[in-house]
C-alpha cells in the first residue's frame, strides 16, 4: 500500500508473471483475457461498475513479450470501496478457475477479437510492427493469416483450460495507492496477505 494522504481514490493493481507470447494455447488465452477483463461487459466490468458502482473502468490481461511479460488487472475506486473492490476483483479471477464461460461470453469475446483484427492493418505502421512481431517472437509466417480461424474455434473448455493454467492465484502481487489510514484496516481484514504500508515523509527540516 503507497499512501497518499487524503486521497478520494485508490488505484488497484493485481498481478503475477505472466507468458511469453509464443504460448501454445495463445488464442485460448487472448478469448480468456477478453471475457475477464478485455471488453466493456467483461467480467470485471459487470462485477466492479455495472453491478457494485465501484469504478468507471475495470480491465486485465497479458502483456505477451518475447520472454514472459505481466499479467495485471486493474481499477481505480472510491476510498471506501478499496477492500471491497479489491476482494470482488480477486473473486472475479478465481471464478474464471471455477466456471467457464457461457455461450454469450464466449461468442462476445470471439466475435470482438476476429472483428477488430483488421482494423490493426488500416495504415502502413502497423502492418510493419505485425509483421515485426512475428519475426521477433519467432511466429510461423502463415500467424496472421491462421488468427481469425483459431480464435473462432477457441471452446468455453479451452477457456477454462487457460483460466487454470495461466492465472497463479497463489502467487499474486497487489499494489494499491490510496489514503492507507482510511483502508488499511478494512484491505488487512480480507486476509489476502501481509500489507506493507509505504509512506513517503516529509523531510527532516534542516538544523
Amino acid at each position: 500500500m503507497v499512501h497518499r494522504a487524503g486521497s478520494v481514490q485508490s488505484e488497484l493493481r493485481v498481478g503475477h508473471r505472466g507468458l511469453p507470447r509464443r504460448t501454445p494455447d495463445f488464442h485460448a488465452v487472448a478469448v480468456m483475457s477478453a471475457i475477464l477483463g478485455g471488453l466493456f461487459n467483461s467480467r470485471l466490468q459487470m462485477k466492479l461498475r455495472e453491478e457494485k458502482g465501484y469504478t468507471y473502468g475495470a480491465g486485465a490481461g497479458f502483456d505477451l513479450r518475447r520472454h514472459a511479460g505481466p499479467f495485471t488487472a486493474r481499477a481505480a475506486v472510491n476510498t471506501d470501496a478499496t477492500a471491497p473492490a479489491l476482494a470482488d476483483l480477486v473473486a472475479e479471477l478465481r471464478r474464471m478457475q471455477d466456471s467457464a464461460p457461457s455461450e454469450a461470453e464466449l461468442r462476445a469475446a470471439r466475435d470482438y477479437l476476429v472483428g477488430v483484427f483488421p482494423l490493426r492493418f488500416e495504415t502502413p505502421g502497423p502492418v510493419v510492427a505485425a509483421v515485426t512481431g512475428i519475426v521477433t517472437h519467432g511466429l510461423p509466417a502463415d500467424e496472421l493469416e491462421r488468427y481469425r480461424p483459431a480464435i473462432e474455434a477457441v471452446t468455453a473448455d479451452d477457456v477454462l483450460a487457460a483460466a487454470r493454467s495461466h492465472l497463479d492465484l497463489e502467487r499474486l502481487g497487489i499494489v494499491l495507492v490510496g489514503d492507507a489510514d482510511a483502508v488499511t484496516a478494512d484491505v488487512e481484514a480480507l486476509g489476502l496477505g501481509e500489507l506493507e504500508v509505504i509512506r513517503d515523509e516529509e523531510a527532516a527540516p534542516a538544523d
